[in-house]
């Protein structure tokens, strides 16, 4: 018995570090005044996870981005596809679109998660999506990074 909990009291606080560190990413926003928290991860990247929660109503979201040379506008549908061959999509998502620079232009979409959602990102990593025609592949490093911080988000 002895030798177990010295077995946990070792490896506990390596298993909550190790929890703990793949959350550092995290960016909290307190508005005190509407009483309103935000939790996201970095806006740099193409795939972004937010939480935000006002009084007693909590959003899931996710952004997605991706870039093209070709302007289009009115674009519509998300399709995520999963590492597992799996497949996730919003048809009806709209799809905005602005200047980049001088040769491409940014694609972002913004959707409300269900809870079914919600669990596809955080048991699942992405290994592609599509923004109406622009697609955006994932290398396998940036496919686990996104699904800890939905992991860490969004739980």
């Amino acid at each position: 018995m002895k030798k177990v909990i010295l077995l946990l009291w070792l490896l506990l606080p390596a298993y909550v570090f190790s929890q703990s560190k793949n959350c550092k990413g995290i960016i909290e926003d307190r508005d005190d005044l509407r009483d309103k928290v935000t939790y996201r991860s970095s806006i740099t990247e193409p795939v972004v996870f937010v939480k935000l929660i006002v009084k007693d109503t909590t959003l899931r979201l996710i952004r997605l981005k991706a870039y093209g040379s070709t302007l289009s506008y009115d674009g519509t549908g998300v399709i995520v596809k999963f590492q597992d061959g799996t497949k996730w999509s919003k048809p009806d998502a709209k799809i905005d679109v602005k200047v980049n620079d001088l040769n491409s232009y940014q694609y972002t979409c913004l959707i409300n998660l269900s809870p079914e959602d919600v669990e596809e990102f955080v048991n699942k990593k992405i290994q592609k999506y599509g923004l109406y025609i622009f697609d955006n592949e994932l290398k396998e490093k940036k496919s686990s990074q996104y699904q800890e911080m939905a992991n860490c988000i969004y739980k």
